[in-house]
């Protein structure tokens, strides 16, 4: 076996393929943060399942598929691989690596079921798996039979297992996760300093939206007319400037603006975008990585797909409503290096008001408790006008959400928590808001379908485990408090936001189905008129599993 050095939790990433393959799962995903060997798992899934038949890797780009190779000729000589694209079509080779731009041509794809016809693929691997409910990316699936009970096992990678809030209907279950904080916690990613936030004389109340996120050319034209490049300049050398990073814009032109304005004060910065020439694309990230360079402006080239551990800083400049975008961005400066302490995010336009680091997971799992949908106009009505509106005294200066009306009526811009003046610091996780239930000696979390449970081990150290469908999962043993409850609560959040304690349908009258639950759970029926809210039946239900889960744990209660 050529793949020996694993990390523990790689390896439980394959086992839980394997276990998964035994239950009837035929598209299984595995979340693993930015900087945590997702290509070494993906190289050992491929070694591991030689002799299910042939292979197929799907990437995003071109030039991932060339890494790709790379990396598995390095793990792994003896495999032999072929590559799609451009004018090579080594469709026979026992791996084949493909990007998904390529094969999703008509031409192409036919000629790949053919091949797999001839000699079929046991094994297809889906890196950015986010990415696979495209219509182009899907069809190229369907076309190789991953939807077909029998078809091949398709196994999906991705750090960020959301798509701009639309479901990932391709992947059955998650069968591996992992969260930012708990890489950091073991010493596999750096650790996050509070972002810092420094407000500028932008106001993204006067950039329209387009498509759900805010218009690129809008938000160019609201930084360079406000005089905001000039801000962000200043601000990176007031606070950074002993850093490496990566600025993300929202236009080519803001990119180059900023590393001129960059230039003008001594810093080392250069632009590339979309049509920078690869070579030179390669020269200027080669003169940051080695420190010639301490700046690379950038629009939309370098948040997926680009490693560089040394960077420390990431500078976003680009504010977005996607909270994958974010998470990517943000996700380029985890990576440990040498005399690397940690990263320094500086939000220029507040974007860590709106997001945290956890990555979400929606499958397209329906949960009853789960609030619904409501017609868009009024899940948007504006508190001032009770109607929607596009008003731009009625937003929030920063974010753009609606304002109450009392502070509509103050004439005041920002929301309270979007007020930093100046400058501030953001919790890169985000808040606690969600509601711990004690149960015993222990602690327990509603999270879907699932309960995450706490229970004391030692002085201040906790075992933190899952429990589902009456099995229990340890997920890590003595971890201090701080951190069993906040890799807990990303575990929660990541499957299921049901748990916050603030969330209106907590209010909402019991539900007969909830009653059911409550029953079969083993509820006395005699106490069901007690409970009155889905709030009261949702906890209820999560202590019933906690008590079983904390008793199968062996702890007394």
């Amino acid at each position: 076996m050529m793949f020996t050095d694993l990390r523990d939790y790689q390896k439980r990433a394959l086992g839980n393929v394997d276990k998964a393959e035994r239950e009837g799962i035929r598209r299984p995903l595995i979340v693993h943060p930015t900087g945590t060997g997702k290509g070494v798992v993906m190289g050992a899934l491929t070694e591991r399942r030689a002799d299910r038949g042939r292979t197929l890797v799907t990437v995003h780009r071109e030039e991932l598929a060339d890494q790709f190779i790379e990396k598995l000729a390095w793990q792994a000589p003896d495999i032999e691989t072929g590559i799609v694209k451009a004018e090579r079509d080594e469709l026979d080779a026992p791996v084949v690596v493909a990007s998904v731009a390529t094969i999703q041509r008509r031409e192409r794809l036919a000629r790949l079921v053919e091949s797999h016809r001839r000699s079929p693929f046991g094994t297809i691997i889906v890196d950015e798996a986010h990415l696979a409910p495209a219509p182009g990316w899907r069809g190229a699936l369907e076309a190789l039979g991953s939807f077909n009970p029998y078809g091949p096992l398709t196994v999906g990678l991705t750090a960020t297992p959301e798509r701009d809030k639309k479901a990932l209907s391709v992947w059955e279950k998650v069968v591996d996760y992992m969260s930012i904080r708990e890489a950091i916690f073991r010493d596999f990613l750096c650790p996050i300093l509070p972002a810092l936030v420094i407000e500028t004389k932008a106001d993204l109340g006067r950039v329209r939206k387009t498509g759900g996120d805010f218009s690129e050319g809008g938000l160019g034209q609201e930084l360079e007319d406000s005089g905001a490049i000039e801000q962000i300049a200043d601000a990176y050398v007031e606070h950074a400037r002993d850093r490496k990073g990566l600025a993300f814009l929202p236009t080519v032109k803001t990119s180059q603006l900023l590393a001129e304005a960059l230039r003008a004060r001594g810093v080392a910065a250069e632009h590339l975008d979309g049509t920078t020439d690869k070579d030179e694309r390669k020269a200027i990230l080669a003169r940051l990585k080695s420190g010639e360079t301490r700046m690379v402006c950038n629009c939309a080239v370098l948040t997926t797909g680009f490693d560089e551990p040394s960077i420390d800083l990431v500078l976003i400049g680009r504010p977005t409503t996607s909270h994958t975008l974010y998470v990517q961005m943000a996700g380029r400066g985890t990576r440990k290096s040498p005399g690397k302490k940690n990263l320094l995010i500086m939000d220029i336009v507040g974007a860590t008001q709106r997001h945290d680091l956890v990555s979400r997971v929606d499958l397209g799992d329906e949960d009853e408790t789960k609030p619904k949908k409501k017609g868009e106009g009024e899940a948007q009505a504006c508190p001032s006008c009770e109607l929607p509106c596009d008003i731009a005294e009625h937003r929030c200066a920063l974010c753009h959400r609606y304002l109450p009306r009392g502070k509509v009526n103050m004439g005041e811009r920002r929301h309270d928590n979007c007020a930093a003046s100046g400058k501030g610091t953001v919790d890169v996780f985000g808040a606690s808001r969600l509601s711990w239930l004690p149960v015993g000696p222990g602690w327990v979390l509603g999270a879907g379908k699932e309960v995450v449970v706490m229970v004391p081990e030692g002085i201040d150290t906790w075992r933190l485990a899952s429990y589902e469908n009456g099995r229990v999962s340890v997920l890590h043993d003595a971890l201090p408090s701080d951190w069993a409850m906040g890799i807990g609560e990303d575990r929660a959040k990541a499957f299921q936001k049901l748990a916050e304690r603030e969330a209106r349908w907590r209010n909402q009258p019991v539900s007969d189905v909830q009653k059911g639950r409550l029953l079969r759970e083993g509820l006395p029926e005699k106490m069901l008129p007690r409970v009155r809210t889905k709030g009261e039946a949702a906890d209820l239900a999560t202590r019933i599993q906690g008590r079983r889960a904390i008793k199968k744990l062996g702890v007394t209660l």
